[in-house]
């Protein structure tokens, strides 16, 4: 496995010109398996991390929905990405612009609405939302500080079943060691940023290794999957976020690929699967 690392740098640039030839004339005799995680909801006409958001994604039965979820004040875990309230990210009073979400109390998120106008959720409500669906959450937990994350393992260990709807992101490999520890049930995503974290990740083998495309060669993915990890990849904005893209993506094994995009995603795949299959 160590010998395997060690030559990832080395095989970048074959891996990458190996998945053009491919593109240009690849073998069907492997169907695409990859699937998309939907960027903060399916939020082609909703906000991000909305209900409508996250219901859209379920409808469409897209398997992973990527959340950002933040603490505040009291404790509570809301659905919202930024650090602090704009009048870009939200429509709250005027004196709650520029606070902080963690220095805002229970009373003051009640008065802050999504760009819509609809109620900024709590990690319990998309809970209920994908209860009994084939979605899974896969949340972004900001900071992931263990404070935050033992608030989320409250749930966890306090509700039901609800460990089988939830991956919980890690950048950190104490945030990694921390939830091994503490509920070995839950699903972890391990995002890392060079090699010697990727060796490091690997040893806990999570759910998902998270690793960034100009960085991914066919050996990083022949070695997460034989510790039973699925890659994540994301590809965000354009012109990362193409079919052509994912496709290659695709071919080259990864399971997973984070997008803005998820239904275009899933209608490009099928349309690139039936080529390959000569339909």
């Amino acid at each position: 496995m160590l010998n395997l690392l060690r030559r990832i740098p080395f095989l970048l640039t074959t891996s990458l010109l190996c998945s053009c030839a491919i593109l240009r004339g690849g073998s069907s005799s492997q169907p695409l398996r990859c699937v998309p995680s939907a960027h903060r909801g399916e939020h082609s006409s909703a906000p991000d991390n909305s209900d409508r958001a996250i219901r859209s994604a379920v409808h469409h039965s897209i398997p992973y929905i990527e959340l950002d979820i933040r603490p505040t004040a009291d404790g509570e875990l809301i659905l919202f990405h930024d650090k602090r309230l704009s009048r870009e990210n939200s429509i709250a009073p005027e004196m709650l612009y520029g606070r902080i979400i963690s220095s805002l109390t229970k009373n003051e998120i009640l008065v802050v609405k999504n760009t819509d106008g609809s109620p900024i959720l709590h990690l319990s409500d998309a809970l209920n939302i994908v209860d009994g669906s084939q979605s899974i959450l896969q949340l972004d937990v900001k900071p992931d500080t263990s404070e935050a994350l033992e608030k989320v393992l409250r749930i966890v260990n306090t509700t039901r079943n609800v460990s089988r709807n939830l991956i919980v992101q890690c950048q950190h490999i104490t945030c990694l060691q921390y939830i091994t520890q503490s509920a070995p049930s839950l699903r972890v995503l391990a995002r890392v940023f060079s090699l010697e974290e990727f060796s490091d990740a690997l040893r806990y083998s999570p759910y998902f290794i998270q690793v960034d495309a100009h960085a991914l060669t066919p050996d990083m993915i022949e070695a997460a999957h034989a510790r039973k990890s699925k890659v994540l990849v994301k590809t965000l904005g354009i012109p990362p976020d193409s079919s052509e893209h994912w496709y290659r993506l695709c071919l080259l094994g990864v399971d997973t690929i984070l997008t803005d995009h998820p239904l275009q995603f899933l209608k490009s795949i099928a349309v690139a699967q039936d080529s390959r299959d000569g339909i």
